[in-house]
């Protein structure tokens, strides 16, 4: 029913409100559930990495979404305040759980890593999260958001995304052989190049936004389902 939602809406232009809300509604419980899905299929297929580790790594994933999700809605006037309250909490535990999994939280029941590959995954995603949070922190702080800032937010959705999944790999990697394995991952989403200057050119930045974030949307049911 979501794909469906979004598959049928992806190049609609404009994109209604009430497709934009059903949206908002239905995507937070199917992010949970396949949340939790995943880390049910990696106990059935022995993986022994700490339950909380692999849970709180694979949040990560669905936590990058909510945030574009939430910058989106914000974009379109649909549930501001709820958006912009449900953006800084998101963005918080995203920030707090990523410093757990690097370093350890007794809190969050994480013992850190020391693993070398997994490591220099994290400083990838990290460099790519220092400039999400940026423009994510001056969206919450201004209250609203300019489509440079929306066309920034979908550019770097999809590489957070694609990034955190592999560290979900590694972790789980780690504690089955022992070590992970160091990879190279570089993903890019790019925008068609409009002028911001004019009011079409803002228009296409914002439809190019909301097409890229619905994109990666279906992307990540196509992750879990693979």
């Amino acid at each position: 029913e979501f794909k469906a939602l979004l598959t049928d809406n992806v190049d609609a232009s404009p994109i209604s409100d009430t497709v934009l809300e059903d949206m908002s509604n239905k995507s937070n419980p199917l992010l949970v559930q396949m949340n939790s899905a995943v880390v049910l299929y990696l106990s059935a297929a022995g993986a022994a990495a700490p339950g909380a580790v692999v849970n709180i790594a694979g949040r990560q994933r669905m936590l990058s979404q909510r945030m574009s999700k939430d910058a989106l809605l914000v974009s379109m006037g649909i549930m501001t305040t709820r958006s912009l309250g449900d953006l800084q909490t998101y963005r918080n535990l995203f920030a707090t759980s990523f410093a757990g999994l690097k370093d350890g939280s007794s809190s969050m029941s994480l013992p850190g890593t020391n693993d070398s590959c997994i490591l220099t995954q994290l400083d990838v995603i990290e460099g790519i999260w220092n400039d999400f949070s940026t423009v994510i922190d001056a969206v919450i702080s201004a209250g609203a958001i300019t489509p440079a800032q929306l066309t920034t937010i979908a550019t770097l959705s999809l590489p957070l995304l694609t990034e955190s999944n592999v560290a979900v790999t590694q972790y789980v990697e780690e504690a089955n052989a022992g070590s992970a394995t160091c990879v190279t991952t570089t993903v890019t989403t790019t925008l068609p190049p409009t002028n911001p200057g004019s009011a079409s050119g803002a228009n296409a930045l914002e439809a190019g936004a909301v097409r890229a974030i619905m994109a990666v949307a279906v992307l990540r049911l196509v992750l879990f389902m693979s």
